[in-house]
Protein backbone atom coordinates (compact mmCIF):
# COMPACT_ATOMS: atom_id res chain seq x y z
CA UNK A 1 0.00 0.00 0.00
CA UNK A 2 1.23 3.28 -0.77
CA UNK A 3 1.97 5.61 2.08
CA UNK A 4 0.45 9.23 1.92
CA UNK A 5 1.15 10.45 4.97
CA UNK A 6 3.76 12.79 3.28
CA UNK A 7 0.79 15.12 2.26
CA UNK A 8 -0.82 15.42 5.49
CA UNK A 9 2.39 16.12 7.57
CA UNK A 10 2.72 19.19 4.53
CA UNK A 11 -0.45 20.49 4.89
CA UNK A 12 -0.13 20.39 8.62
CA UNK A 13 3.36 22.68 8.32
CA UNK A 14 1.37 24.89 5.85
CA UNK A 15 -1.72 24.98 8.32
CA UNK A 16 0.64 26.01 11.37
CA UNK A 17 2.27 28.43 8.78
CA UNK A 18 -0.95 30.00 8.09
CA UNK A 19 -1.55 30.30 11.87
CA UNK A 20 1.84 32.52 12.68
CA UNK A 21 1.42 34.37 9.81
CA UNK A 22 -2.04 35.50 10.54
CA UNK A 23 -0.55 36.49 14.61
CA UNK A 24 2.22 37.93 12.67
CA UNK A 25 -0.71 40.28 10.58
CA UNK A 26 0.26 38.53 7.37
CA UNK A 27 -3.24 37.86 5.80
CA UNK A 28 -2.39 37.62 2.71
CA UNK A 29 0.13 35.28 3.08
CA UNK A 30 -1.89 33.28 5.56
CA UNK A 31 -4.43 32.90 3.53
CA UNK A 32 -1.96 31.66 1.01
CA UNK A 33 -0.82 28.87 3.53
CA UNK A 34 -4.48 27.93 4.13
CA UNK A 35 -5.43 27.54 0.21
CA UNK A 36 -2.38 25.07 0.53
CA UNK A 37 -2.92 23.02 3.29
CA UNK A 38 -6.65 22.61 2.19
CA UNK A 39 -5.13 21.68 -1.12
CA UNK A 40 -2.57 18.72 0.47
CA UNK A 41 -5.07 17.51 3.01
CA UNK A 42 -7.52 16.91 0.47
CA UNK A 43 -4.93 15.21 -1.23
CA UNK A 44 -4.15 13.00 1.35
CA UNK A 45 -7.91 12.74 1.78
CA UNK A 46 -8.22 11.37 -1.39
CA UNK A 47 -5.45 9.55 -2.16
CA UNK A 48 -6.02 7.88 1.09
CA UNK A 49 -9.62 6.44 -0.20
CA UNK A 50 -8.75 6.15 -4.06
CA UNK A 51 -5.26 5.99 -4.41
CA UNK A 52 -5.54 9.06 -6.67
CA UNK A 53 -6.33 12.69 -6.81
CA UNK A 54 -7.35 14.92 -9.36
CA UNK A 55 -4.95 17.78 -10.12
CA UNK A 56 -7.43 20.75 -10.37
CA UNK A 57 -11.09 20.70 -9.07
CA UNK A 58 -14.27 22.48 -9.79
CA UNK A 59 -15.56 25.23 -7.38
CA UNK A 60 -18.69 23.54 -7.50
CA UNK A 61 -17.30 20.54 -5.81
CA UNK A 62 -15.50 22.40 -3.63
CA UNK A 63 -18.21 22.89 -1.10
CA UNK A 64 -18.54 19.01 -0.37
CA UNK A 65 -14.92 18.57 -0.14
CA UNK A 66 -14.30 21.40 2.62
CA UNK A 67 -17.06 19.54 4.89
CA UNK A 68 -14.48 16.96 4.62
CA UNK A 69 -11.70 18.98 5.60
CA UNK A 70 -13.09 20.71 7.83
CA UNK A 71 -13.93 17.50 10.02
CA UNK A 72 -10.81 15.81 9.30
CA UNK A 73 -8.86 18.67 11.39
CA UNK A 74 -11.93 19.13 13.65
CA UNK A 75 -12.44 22.64 12.67
CA UNK A 76 -15.57 23.97 14.34
CA UNK A 77 -17.60 26.25 12.01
Amino acid sequence: MVDFSFLKKNAESFYKNARQLYEQGEYNLAAFNVEQAFQLMLKYLLASKVWDFPVCIRLGGFSGMLKIFVHSWGIST
